[in-house]
């Protein structure tokens, strides 16, 4: 037979008794009967089997009497009384049922309804009493409202509601005779008094927009489901705020609380049951002020830009040309020191433990017009200097756009200098040897513009000559520089590197009175004579190389050839032919 416990609204509370549990006058036996008890749980039925074994008959907790073994199947956790029956006498042993799994009910009110089931066959029942925790110490009795043989009623109760968690609530009946049930029939519910439980990962948030999110660490509630949240900047007025990611809480500032300034906000969680948790605060810097910020550019040794004069050759009203006077400042070299001054009486600029969005952003201006951002995000106080490397170019400007902890974004004025640098304006072959051609070619081929490769010839002397251009704050001492020619051969598809030639690179001088200075340099070199290109074999020359100007102080500016900053090489010309096939000697006998 299976039973089952039926409750109200809060709590499952189910016991059976029969009047065979009743204590009876045993008969005098020379041998006691005997009982065993043992049960297992059916995952598939979630039910438990009780498997009894008797000397005897065996009264059931159901009122039934079987013979001396038997399976009895219970539906509900509780405490099952058995009686084996001789004619030597009786034995009564319980046993509890605990492993049955059932959804526990879950609530926050004190009073709970028990559902009763009782059953007693003989002289039926007639009251019960109930106890927290622990079958010891129960209530008085009451009366059953409808007592008998067989009921079912429903009756209040208080848990106990020291702590959240699992409560027990067990239950004892007399019948009309006096006996009392052996164990207690119980079941179980969940108290949960306590709202969700969540901690912000910041003590303080900045922002600019009336509307924002607190990140907290994951909400948690150990019985319920956290279900809303509610923010106020008053701790009077609580409005509902967003918790579709209970990682971000959001919440928009009312009207009246959007002034520049340290707010402190209260938000409240609530669970499925409507436990509210006790507000938590959170410190908000709200401010829409923008800072402000400066810059000023140093050499890399932290002394100040030399000023210049330069005439600027400009065309005039009538059509002639006339110098104006112009002052610049100029940087020693690409290293430089940035001193930076920031202000911000808000949210601020330096970033704390707790976050915020503050940075700076150095804006250089580069030689094709666009602009170069390169982010400081750890800002150790309002001044301070920051190391930096300027790109390549010759007028350079730099500005900061300065964000701080708030979002508030400030662009400086622009900082305007010139940079030392070296470049190469042209680079030519300015005496070939092509027999093809005329003996030699004196003419100028412009390899940094000339997409063609120039047809050479093996044995033959190849001289160069490269213009250059210098902005330094000084004259430098001298002017030099070096090439290195790479001979290749290709058979088929693999180009391999067969032979390497160099050259000293010479300047014919320096012109100008700065800070703008120009000048050529000159070099000559010759192709290997044992090279003889086929229509199988192909041989090509390849050339790289750097120029310099040193100066008095022990620094230089070094530019390469054909990339003004890497050391790569450039395809120049194909070797066609051999010299010695086109030079033939008279031989006089």
């Amino acid at each position: 037979m299976k039973r089952r416990l039926f409750g109200k609204r809060l709590l499952l509370l189910g016991l059976a008794m029969s009047a065979l549990l009743l204590p009876q006058p045993e008969p005098a036996a020379a041998v006691a009967p005997t009982l065993s008890l043992s049960s297992g749980y059916n995952i598939a039925t979630n039910s438990a089997t009780i498997h009894i074994g008797s000397s005897g008959f065996i009264e059931l907790p159901d009122g039934n009497v079987v013979n001396t073994s038997a399976d009895y199947e219970v539906l509900v956790n509780g405490i099952y009384s058995f009686t084996s029956i001789t004619n030597e006498g009786r034995k009564t042993q319980s046993i509890a049922i605990t492993s049955i799994k059932h959804n526990l009910l879950i609530t926050n009110n004190p009073t709970v309804t028990l559902g009763i089931m009782f059953k007693d066959p003989l002289s039926g029942i007639t009251k019960m009493r109930f106890a927290n925790e622990a079958p010891t110490t129960y209530s008085a009795w009451a009366n059953v409202l409808h007592p008998g043989k067989s009921g079912m009623e429903t009756t209040s109760w208080t848990i106990n509601t020291t702590g959240d968690g699992v409560k027990t609530i067990y239950a004892q009946f007399s019948d009309a005779a006096g006996n009392i049930t052996d164990g207690g029939a119980f079941d179980q519910v969940i108290y949960d008094s306590t709202g969700p439980t969540y901690t912000s990962k910041r003590d303080i948030y900045y922002t600019n927009n009336p509307t924002f999110t607190f990140d907290v660490n994951s909400i948690a509630d150990t019985y319920s489901t956290p279900t809303s949240a509610y923010a106020s900047v008053d701790n009077v007025t609580y409005t509902k705020v967003s918790t579709n990611d209970w990682d971000n809480i959001a919440y928009t500032l009312p009207v009246a609380a959007r002034t520049t300034g340290i707010k402190t906000i209260y938000v409240k969680t609530s669970d499925n049951l409507g436990n509210l948790s006790p507000a938590q605060t959170f410190t908000l810097y709200y401010d829409v002020v923008k800072p402000t910020g400066t810059v000023n550019v140093k050499n890399g040794d932290g002394t100040a830009l030399e000023v210049l004069d330069y005439f600027n050759t400009t065309n005039d009203s009538v059509g002639g040309t006339e110098n104006q006077l112009v002052q610049v400042k100029v940087a020693k070299s690409s290293s430089v020191k940035l001193e930076l001054n920031l202000n911000d009486v808000h949210s601020g600029m330096v970033k704390n433990a707790n976050g915020g969005v503050s940075k700076v952003t150095i804006m250089e201006l580069l030689a094709n017009g666009t602009w170069k951002a390169t982010d400081i995000t750890n800002i150790p106080s309002n001044v301070f200097t920051a190391n930096y490397n300027l790109s390549y170019g010759l007028k350079k400007e730099i500005y900061l756009k300065v964000q701080d902890n708030a979002g508030n974004v400030y662009d400086s004025s622009k900082f305007s200098f010139w940079m030392s640098n070296l470049s190469l304006s042209d680079f030519r072959l300015t005496k070939i040897i092509n027999p093809d051609s005329g003996n030699i070619y004196n003419g100028s081929v412009s390899i940094l513009s000339n997409a063609s490769l120039v047809e050479l010839f093996a044995g033959t002397e190849v001289s160069v000559a490269a213009d250059y251009n210098l902005l330094s704050a000084q004259k430098p001492i001298s002017m030099n520089g070096q090439l290195q020619i790479q001979i290749s051969k290709r058979v088929g598809g693999t180009e391999t590197i067969v032979d390497t030639v160099y050259t000293e690179l010479t300047s014919s001088g320096i012109n100008g009175t700065g800070p703008l200075y120009n000048g050529t340099f000159t070099g000559t070199f010759e192709l290997p004579y044992d090279i003889y290109p086929d229509d199988e074999t192909k041989y090509y020359v390849l050339m790289q190389g750097f120029v310099k100007a040193t100066f008095s102080d022990g620094n230089t500016l070094v530019t390469n050839f054909p990339n003004k900053n890497a050391n790569v090489y450039q395809k120049i010309g194909e070797i066609s032919d051999s010299i010695q096939n086109r030079v033939q000697f008279q031989t006089v006998q």
